[in-house]
């Protein structure tokens, strides 16, 4: 009867965070690594992806492991690394000369080591006068900076949230925590071209739970099994 009224109790409060999950089915091994002392799962129905619910000791968690899992907030890199594959690329390689034809093999080599708010007082390599921020690339071991108008739901997005963006090997994880006290989470997926990772598994957990310390460690362990 306990974990009867314990799983109810689960599905209630993460509803609010995560609306995919709306019942459960059954207990299931989860499909992630995290660190807690005390463990309860409870896996919901998901179409396309695996989702559930757990207690990880004494925070309840809701997660979306799939093709097509939850990345916002969105953090201001993410948003560039989307439009720089989409056209920012054509740009950034005519700027520092590079042969039409060997865009799309060069494409994949850009690094984008970080995304500032600002413009600096600083040598672009292309001219935009209405540019309201800058990426900093990173390409055959030359660092160069790149002009761009960034998104105000972007910008707003870094001002309601903290967001820690870390690279894992292949894979990047993206750490928010709300201050606001509303949804905090932990996002990770594959780096690279988007097209390309289409058909990669992402990885979405959050909570409602007020940011602690503690629920900060517990996001910074999770990681692929």
């Amino acid at each position: 009867m306990n974990r009867i009224v314990l799983f109810a109790l689960i599905l209630i409060i993460s509803s609010s965070c995560n609306r995919k999950i709306q019942r459960g089915n059954g207990l299931k091994e989860i499909p992630f690594k995290i660190n807690c002392d005390k463990l309860t799962h409870l896996i919901g129905d998901g179409v396309d992806s695996q989702i559930g619910t757990i207690v990880c000791d004494d925070i309840i968690f809701s997660y979306d492991y799939g093709l097509y899992s939850n990345s916002k907030p969105e953090s201001m890199i993410e948003s560039f690394s989307k439009s720089f594959y989409a056209y920012h690329h054509s740009k950034f390689f005519d700027a520092i000369f590079i042969d039409k034809r060997m865009i799309e093999t060069f494409k994949d080599s850009v690094q984008i080591m970080k995304v500032d708010n600002q413009i600096v007082d600083e040598k672009y390599i292309i001219n935009c006068k209405d540019c309201n921020a800058t990426a900093y690339l990173k390409f055959n071991d030359i660092t160069f900076l790149y002009p761009f108008i960034v998104n105000d739901k972007v910008v707003m997005n870094q001002r309601k949230f903290d967001i820690d963006r870390t690279i894992i090997s292949d894979y990047y994880k993206k750490v928010y925590i709300s201050k606001e006290g509303k949804c905090s989470g932990v996002f990770i997926a594959p780096l690279g071209k988007p097209t390309r990772n289409r058909k990669k598994n992402k990885l979405s957990v959050s909570t409602t739970h007020l940011p602690t310390s503690r629920l900060k460690k517990i996001f910074e362990s999770i990681d692929f099994k």
